[in-house]
């Protein structure tokens, strides 16, 4: 989703939140907790939680040409972590399909920050043409290449806060800006209806003729909906969030680690960092 963009500019883009944060998340209703405004954070982002083993798909539309073709994105939290700077970054695995068929995976990297800011901290995007691997031309790490990290949501998110970086690579053109432009909307998805949701602008200072999208985040949910500014026809909404165990994890596992071993023959950059590996544990 290059953490799920809908516009052409490529975009950014998930430290393992432990069995506490699992058995939060698993008590948390789908319906959602009424609120008028962004709770307090909490040591884990209320707006992203890093749960491994949860399962986001989402479902809508996205253009391509002229045409709205359907459009579906698989977000799952692995319970794998990669060394990057010195920290222990969750491994988010990502699928993006147009039109039934895989149009890029992604390996994404986020730590949460002590104020609860949910850090990006680099992207591996493998792109696809007629279901085949064809490179991975967009990846960024920080601290390689003069990459910089990101926030990808504050975890008090407040309005009238500067707009922040989300990650800045300047080498493949990712420089993405963001700014709350809502902490008490109310939005519904079908996975149910939400109160408190903050909701963050964003876009590339580097495409000038991108548009602006805007994702919608749930508190102790986590992101819901996805869509650009003055364009609903092509959003994004949650669908159903799941949480993997036995076969169905490993199964994830294995593919994202398919990804990160071709990684080091096909991006120079990210054959500079070690191999992900598994260090969290699923609550199941």
């Amino acid at each position: 989703m290059r953490m799920i963009r809908l516009q052409s500019p490529r975009r950014a883009g998930w430290i393992a939140l432990g069995a506490a944060l699992a058995v939060q998340m698993a008590s948390v209703p789908l319906a959602g907790a009424a609120s008028t405004a962004a709770p307090a954070p909490t040591a884990a982002s209320p707006y992203f939680p890093l749960v491994p083993g949860s399962e986001y798909t989402y479902e809508g539309q996205s253009a391509v040409g002229k045409k709205l073709v359907p459009h579906k994105v698989v977000f799952t939290v692995t319970d794998l972590t990669k060394r990057i700077k010195g920290v222990d970054a969750t491994l988010g695995f990502d699928q993006d399909v147009l039109s039934g068929q895989l149009t890029e995976a992604e390996l994404a990297f986020f730590a949460i920050a002590p104020n609860a800011d949910v850090r990006a901290l680099g992207e591996y995007p493998e792109e696809y043409k007629n279901g085949k691997f064809v490179g991975a031309p967009s990846t960024w790490y920080v601290g390689h290449a003069g990459a910089k990290e990101g926030v990808l949501v504050p975890g008090a998110p407040k309005l009238g806060q500067p707009r922040f970086w989300q990650g800045l690579s300047r080498s493949i053109q990712f420089g993405d800006r963001g700014l709350v432009v809502d902490v008490a909307a109310h939005q519904c998805v079908p996975v149910g209806c939400y109160d408190g949701v903050v909701v963050v602008d964003e876009y590339n200072t580097f495409d000038k003729a991108g548009g602006h999208q805007r994702k919608y985040y749930a508190p102790q949910v986590g992101l819901i909906r996805i869509a650009p500014v003055g364009g609903d026809a092509e959003a994004l909404n949650l669908t159903t969030i799941r949480h993997l165990c036995g076969a169905e994890l490993d199964a994830a596992r294995r593919a994202a680690l398919r990804l990160d071993r071709r990684g080091y023959t096909a991006s120079t950059v990210h054959a500079q960092l070690p191999h992900a590996k598994k260090t969290a544990t699923a609550a199941c």
